[in-house]
């Protein structure tokens, strides 16, 4: 599982998310040899799941509800990308 976590909002929007992502992910297929990467994201972070949408991760589920804050219930999507699926369109 791998997650994505800027901590300094002046550092957002700059791609480094982005390209930090593509390479834990080229790391992980191309070194590491997994099979399989999975990862969350609050259903209220484009930012997020635009950034794994874009290296080929796809939802596979919806935790409805499952993350409380400030009042409201918000969902988790879950996300995951197969090793041959990345290397076919990488």
């Amino acid at each position: 599982m791998i997650g994505i976590m800027l901590g300094d909002i002046n550092t957002r929007g700059r791609g480094y998310a982005a390209e930090m992502t593509k390479l834990t992910v080229d790391y992980a297929f191309e070194v590491l040899n997994i099979n399989k990467l999975t990862a969350t994201a609050h259903s209220t972070n484009l930012p997020s799941l635009k950034c794994f949408k874009r290296l080929g991760f796809k939802e596979e589920g919806v935790l409805k509800e499952q993350f409380y804050l400030d009042g409201k219930y918000y969902d988790i999507i879950n996300l995951g990308l197969l090793k041959h699926e990345y290397l076919q369109n990488n």
